[in-house]
């Protein structure tokens, strides 16, 4: 899906790519010009990680994961620690791209112990 930016050619509205005219020959072995390049944009999925205990991502589910959005990585309780960033490019387009983020400080918080008698 394209439309005209009197520049040329641009992806519409919820799209990305790089709007191009190509020219093939079709079944009849007839040229013909035909627009490509545009994709429908997709957010983000999560980022895979070692320690799922460890990380929340509530905030980065659903819209925060568009293109061009960010969320905040969270320490999971039992572990405690600053928050930090993750986002999805403008104008992605893959499906299967994962956030981009850098992990968390998290230390884990462990109970003080009674005395034992």
């Amino acid at each position: 899906v394209k439309v005209s930016t009197g520049n040329g050619w641009a992806c519409a509205p919820g799209y990305g790519g790089d709007a191009q005219w190509d020219c093939v020959i079709d079944s009849v072995c007839a040229s013909k010009k035909v627009l490509s390049g545009c994709s429908l944009l997709a957010r983000c999925i999560l980022p895979e990680v070692e320690n799922a205990c460890k990380y929340d991502f509530t905030s980065c589910i659903g819209e925060a994961a568009s293109p061009g959005r960010s969320c905040q990585v969270h320490c999971k309780r039992p572990y405690e620690g600053n928050s930090t960033n993750a986002s999805c490019p403008s104008g992605n387009t893959n499906p299967l791209r994962q956030l981009s983020w850098e992990e968390p400080n998290c230390q884990i918080a462990c109970a003080e112990v009674a005395d034992v008698p």
